[in-house]
This record gives structure tokens, sequence and C-alpha cells, in this order.
């Protein structure tokens, strides 16, 4: 469930940025993060926006790709489905998405 207040401010100095939305997959264990933010302070890896930590492992995975990289807008643009992982926002502009005329997409990551 997205974070009622919209955003939460990272503790740790070393980690810059918001989180914008989180989503929690109770049978996996594995809390997905979205938001403004660039690295994963745990092993310090640039990391854009897109993250997971697995409970059982306290391990932190990114999942952004520059490729497909949407920037989020507002909050609450992510949404856990039976399907996988729907994020929505801003095609970043190095990313693949052709539509330049159409700068919103829906991403499904499975």
């Amino acid at each position: 469930i997205p974070h009622p207040a919209g955003g939460l401010s990272m503790f740790n100095p070393n980690e810059d940025g918001v989180v914008t939305a989180l989503q929690f997959h109770s049978e996996l264990g594995i809390l997905f993060v979205m938001g403004s933010f660039e690295r994963l302070s745990k092993t310090g890896e640039v990391c854009q926006g897109l993250a997971a930590w697995e409970v059982a492992s306290e391990k932190w995975t990114c999942l952004a790709d520059p490729s497909f990289r949407v920037q989020p807008i507002f909050g609450q643009n992510m949404l856990l489905s039976p399907y996988g992982l729907l994020i929505a926002g801003r095609a970043f502009g190095a990313s693949s998405w052709p539509y330049s005329d159409k700068p919103y997409a829906i991403a499904l990551l499975t």
C-alpha cells in the first residue's frame, strides 16, 4: 500500500531522495519501493528510483533499468497485481519509450 503521507525521507544521509510509493508482496516477503532516490545505501549501488527489499535476506535489489526508466509523478503510482508490478509515470528522456508526444507510460514488471 502506498504510504499515506505521499513520501518518506531517507534517514541515512548517504541515501539520497524520497520514497513516493510502497507495495508489499506478503507471500514473497518483498517490499517494492519507488521514488526519487539515486543509490542503495547498504551496497552503494546506483539505483534510479525503483528497488525491492527482500525481508528474509535483508537484501536490496535495484529494479531500475535506464532503458525503461519511468519518473514517478506524485505518489501512489505503483500497484502490485496478480500479473506483476505495475508502475506509472513520465518516461524519462533516456528511456526507450518512442512516443515523445505521449510521455506518460505504464510498465509491467514480471
